[in-house]
């Protein structure tokens, strides 16, 4: 069955379906056990089923009734690496132009003993 016509049928049908199903999976899960299963996909669809019966319960009790927000997919606009890269990179931009008018040349010095250059006792005036 497909998911919304699960959302449609009362919680009484809904539980009526879930026994079914579950009695389906004892016995697909049995006949799988003695060899006699040809369809072994069939025990996925019926467990997919009986999460789906049980979340479309689940919804009806809280009286959750909206869609599921859809995210966008990998490699859209919205969700790609490059467009979080990019405000990454013009983040980093605007913090060191905010910084560079304050203590650029303490940065500078920093470096320069960082790097070696310059002996800490010996800094550039």
């Amino acid at each position: 069955m497909a998911p919304s016509e699960y959302t449609t049928m009362e919680p009484s049908e809904l539980d009526d379906k879930l026994i079914e199903s579950r009695k389906e999976l004892f016995n697909l899960r049995f006949q799988k056990a003695t060899g006699q299963l040809d369809n072994t996909a069939r025990l996925g669809h019926v467990r997919k089923d009986i999460a789906r019966i049980l979340t479309v319960l689940r919804q009806q009790e809280l009286g959750i009734d909206e869609e599921p927000v859809l995210l966008p997919a990998a490699g859209t606009v919205a969700g790609s690496t490059s467009s979080r890269r990019a405000a990454r990179q013009a983040e980093a931009d605007e913090a060191e132009t905010d910084d560079g008018a304050d203590g650029a040349d303490e940065d500078d010095e920093d470096e320069a003993v960082d790097e070696g250059i310059v002996d800490e006792g010996e800094e550039e005036a």
